[in-house]
């Protein structure tokens, strides 16, 4: 009697994880496409996009805004107070959907049309 058929439900089991696992992989995979068609469901693929690009550090604004399309409407700027005084950064704000327990928004942060930082805010 073979393995598989004494172990029927085992089997079972494993083959139908083996074919979630490989769903949810490939549903969290990155691509310039996915972002741009699914604006709601970029929760699922941001992760990926800050693996794949290194957080985007070091990249142009041209280069971020090639790979990811436009940012959202306006002038983005983060201020914050510091002891030296008031400090503004440049930024690029990209709406990712729900992500956690609010809707989150991808910040890439620019510094002489370069990205120094890249972080995600939930809102």
């Amino acid at each position: 009697m073979s393995w598989i058929k004494r172990h029927k439900k085992l089997a079972l089991f494993l083959a139908l994880t083996l074919i979630f696992l490989g769903w949810w992989w490939q549903r969290s995979q990155f691509t310039p496409e996915r972002w741009a068609a699914q604006p709601g469901e970029r929760h699922h693929i941001v992760d990926d996009l800050l693996t794949q690009y290194g957080g985007l550090k070091g990249m142009s604004q041209e280069e971020v805004v090639s790979l990811l399309g436009p940012d959202t409407d306006g002038d983005q700027r983060e201020e914050r107070l510091t002891p030296d005084g008031r400090e503004v950064r440049e930024l690029l704000a990209y709406p990712i959907g729900s992500y956690g327990l609010g809707w989150g928004y991808l910040f890439v942060y620019l510094e002489d049309g370069a990205v120094t930082e890249s972080r995600i805010y939930v809102d």
